[in-house]
């Protein structure tokens, strides 16, 4: 009973309806990561989630009734866990960097739709607007047999992972290091991020310590040598490797990490630090701008985020479609086709 004014649209229309409000045309079954789109603020009068304006929106556009039905995940692997392993079964979800790629390879994606002059109708604002670096990710990454990942994804967060910090309890010198993560005058007062990627990285930044200094600082005493784009294929090769007796090899640092840790998480470090429960964690950009900002509302500490000197990740989720999301829509009108929706839902 949401939106008064569809149930009466229905009403006049001759509809006939359920006892508690209108019948849902098409349902929306999302699945994303918690605090990525905007929930109402309850200090302001009218305000609504991103996910009611938008059914709103669509019963206004195309005289549909909407229902999203709206679920969130803590991790990649979680989600994966969830609709890979237990079959639980999203319309739309937005895993990360490689678990897109991971989902194309195993055939789990529907792709886009594209008209025949290569036009994507549903996605024309995604299209116009999105950061044409985001993008360019996205087209340059390639699975085998499959495509580029920009067929099967569109790009809506990305950014760096760095150390968010208290400078009146750790010195600034320490945490242009991930070494600060491992460092005994910090146990207990970092936590590190329950994401594979992200710890593997790190980890393999302290045990190739030297490598990627020495690298570092080839680049900058020689930089009409060594270009830009060398330094980073070095860094992106060295951090994302396969190889088992590499990986083999970064098993204690990554042991040592957990142990000089708090513990992981994915959500709580930005409040832990706010609170003071945490002086220092590993953070996606944008949970650090989250915690900087609340402390600067508040009064506190000014925090700080820094990306080490030895390099870093760049992370970026995106929305895809499950492989049978058309299932049932060969009887439908457009407009009710649960694919339409869902990509107009992405675009919007």
């Amino acid at each position: 009973m949401k939106k008064v004014y569809g149930m009466l649209a229905t009403i006049v229309a001759g509809t006939v309806l359920s006892g508690c409000g209108p019948r849902a045309e098409v349902t929306l079954k999302v699945f994303n990561w918690g605090g990525y789109i905007y929930e109402k603020d309850s200090d302001i009068p009218g305000d609504k989630d991103l996910v009611d304006v938008f059914e709103d929106w669509y019963l206004e556009q195309y005289g549909v009734t909407v229902n999203v039905e709206y679920t969130t995940f803590a991790t990649n692997e979680d989600f994966y866990t969830q609709v890979v392993q237990n079959r639980r079964y999203y319309d739309i979800f937005a895993p990360s960097d490689y678990m897109i790629q991971r989902l194309m390879k195993e055939g789990w994606l529907a792709p886009f739709d594209v008209d025949e002059d290569g036009t994507r109708p549903y996605l024309e604002n995604y299209d116009a607007f999105v950061s044409p670096y985001l993008q360019s990710i996205y087209e340059d990454l390639n699975v085998t047999n499959v495509g580029p990942v920009s067929d099967y994804a569109a790009g809506y967060m990305w950014g760096t992972v760095g150390l968010a910090y208290n400078p009146e309890e750790i010195n600034p010198e320490d945490v242009r290091s991930w070494g600060a993560l491992y460092d005994p005058a910090y146990k207990n007062k970092a936590t590190i991020k329950d994401s594979v990627r992200e710890v593997l990285m790190a980890a393999m930044m302290h045990r190739y310590k030297d490598d990627f200094d020495a690298a570092r600082a080839i680049y900058e005493a020689l930089p009409s040598l060594v270009t830009a784009e060398a330094y980073n294929d070095f860094i992106t090769t060295k951090i994302n490797t396969i190889n088992p007796q590499v990986l083999q090899e970064v098993t204690p640092s990554l042991q040592a990490l957990v142990n000089n840790s708090l513990g992981l998480e994915t959500d709580n470090a930005k409040s832990d630090i706010v609170s003071g429960k945490i002086s220092m964690f590993m953070a996606w950009s944008g949970d650090a701008t989250y915690a900087m900002d609340t402390l600067d509302e508040e009064g506190g500490v000014a925090l700080e985020y820094v990306i080490p000197d030895e390099g870093s990740n760049i992370w970026f989720d995106g929305f895809v479609m499950h492989k049978d999301i058309a299932k049932n829509d060969a009887d439908k009108e457009e407009d009710k086709q649960v694919k339409v929706v869902a990509q107009r839902f992405i675009d919007f």
